[in-house]
């Protein structure tokens, strides 16, 4: 009974156990149910928002584009100010009073009587208001119209009005003889300007040319103005109208680059040229649009068609012997040009690698044609120095080299060893090349000093060998390289250390002795 009782009481916790754990279970199902329902809803707000990314994008390029036309319409906008302000007239002072006084002339003109009226008007006085910005020059105490540019930003009250009034006055008769009255050159021809000038013991000034709807040759500008009165023999500029069209010239049968510069003194240009083989000379133009005798606006352009030789098209000379190139070159009507060759592998030895102008390519007859041909790689220079010289010249007669001179040069320890080779280890050489050696050779001081003894030029220096051998020894020449070093300096200095005073000579035949010693002949 008892083991009975104790297993209903593990079924019983058992089952407590169980029903916890269910409960659990729903809890976390629950729980699980509505973070997929969340997982869900972001889900959505994330395809929501990549869509509107997208959109966003698509906005972005799109104001991108009307920023970059924006832009570009902005630079265009300010060409033409440019362009304008650079192009446009001044409005000086000075140019606006003479702008006033053409106005009251050519009122005056209008109100004159026609032929068969027996009325006519004038004005007597002319009125006008200005708005400008008037200053006081410090310097001359003078008052100035500062007239605005265009764009300028002006407030306001730093204008003033400023009002002139024009009346009519008598003509004033020149006060001496002495003054010329300029006459009014307006609306004449220029023959019958220069007339007028010369009558008047005027000279005629510069004579410029400007586009007009008035007659061709009309005079419509003149400095000074008529009616002014000028000393004898002044100059007088004019204007003279000329038409804003420029007739076409006939351009067939010339040559490109003549008639260019016919059309420039025109103030025309070529426009479209087009290309075509024809037996004519290269460069001839053929036929042109518009035609001769057409009338253009200044600026316009004119489209030619231009001759041109017969074109070859270039062979393919690649893999060819460099005889048999050039012979195909000479069959095609083309020239050899300049050949250059290049280190290639053994089978591309004396073959093209490379051309130009490129096979397939159109030139005219005798065009060059350049190659690269290659050619056996040389051969690497070894290293032999700091190798006796049997050594060395084994080693290059092995590389296909040959030994070529051999310079002795002096060295305190080593003895038959090569101390420098040339060409240098690692350079390319043709095969048989001669590779130049310098070899050490150990000199001791005892041997210098008795190779000098028995030179032949020991007196010339002035002294005795004992003497000068004294001096060497006093002075610390106790090696090769101080040798060597005294054969460095001047003259001046070998006797400052020699100690050779009065002796003009015996510097440089020191020098002369010690370099003898010191390379000694192979």
């Amino acid at each position: 009974m008892p083991l009975e009782e104790e297993l209903k009481r593990r079924v019983t916790r058992l089952e407590l156990d169980l029903q916890q754990a269910q409960r659990k279970l729903v809890v976390r199902e629950a729980d699980l149910s509505a973070k997929k329902e969340t997982l869900a809803r972001q889900t959505d707000q994330i395809h929501r928002l990549d869509a509107l990314n997208r959109d966003l994008k698509a906005d972005v390029e799109v104001l991108h584009k009307e920023i970059a036309s924006l832009t570009s319409d902005k630079e265009q906008l300010v060409q033409k100010v440019k362009e304008f302000e650079a192009t446009r007239v001044k409005p000086t002072p000075t140019k606006l009073i003479q702008s006033f006084r053409l106005a009251m002339d050519d009122l005056q003109d209008s109100l004159k009587p026609k032929i068969g009226e027996q009325v006519g008007y004038t004005v007597s006085q002319f009125d006008i208001d200005l708005k400008t910005a008037v200053i006081i020059d410090q310097k001359d105490k003078k008052v100035r119209l500062l007239l605005p540019e265009v764009g300028d930003q002006i407030p306001a009250e730093n204008l003033s009005t400023v009002k002139f009034v024009f009346q009519t006055v008598p003509k004033v008769e020149p006060p001496d003889n002495s003054l010329v009255e300029v006459p009014a050159l307006l609306g004449l021809s220029k023959a019958t300007a220069l007339e007028e000038l010369a009558q008047r013991g005027l000279k005629t000034g510069k004579i410029l040319k400007q586009a007009s709807d008035y007659p061709p040759g009309t005079i419509i500008g003149q400095n000074p103005d008529g009616g002014d009165l000028v000393p004898e023999d002044s100059v007088i500029d004019f204007v003279v109208a000329k038409s804003p069209y420029v007739v076409v010239p006939l351009l067939v049968g010339k040559l490109q680059a003549d008639a260019l510069q016919f059309l420039k003194e025109l103030g025309l240009s070529f426009g479209k040229v087009e290309l075509q083989e024809n037996p004519a000379p290269e460069g001839t133009i053929l036929a042109q649009d518009p035609e001769a005798e057409t009338r253009l606006p200044e600026g316009g352009v004119i489209d030619i068609v231009v001759a041109e030789s017969k074109k070859v098209s270039v062979p393919n000379l690649r893999g060819m012997l460099l005889k048999d190139a050039k012979k195909i070159l000479r069959d095609k009507g083309l020239r050899s040009g300049s050949v250059k060759k290049v280190e290639s592998s053994e089978d591309q030895h004396g073959r093209i690698l490379e051309q130009d102008p490129d096979a397939g390519s159109l030139v005219p007859p005798q065009t060059e044609v350049s190659m690269v041909i290659g050619r056996r790689a040389g051969i690497k220079v070894p290293s032999v120095v700091r190798r006796s010289l049997d050594q060395a010249k084994e080693i290059l007669a092995a590389s296909g080299l040959t030994t070529g001179s051999v310079t002795v040069q002096l060295h305190p320890q080593l003895e038959g060893i090569v101390l420098q080779q040339k060409p240098h280890a690692g350079a390319q050489a043709a095969r048989g090349s001669k590779v130049d050696l310098v070899v050490a050779k150990r000199r001791r001081i005892r041997e210098i000093l008795e190779s000098m003894k028995k030179h032949p030029d020991i007196r010339k220096t002035g002294f005795t060998y004992k003497t000068l051998a004294g001096r060497l020894e006093r002075a610390g020449i106790d090696s090769v390289e101080k040798f060597q070093h005294i054969t460095e300096l001047s003259d001046l200095e070998v006797a400052g250390v020699l100690k050779l005073k009065n002796q003009a000579d015996a510097p440089s035949f020191v020098k002369k002795i010690i370099k003898e010693v010191l390379e000694p002949k192979s």
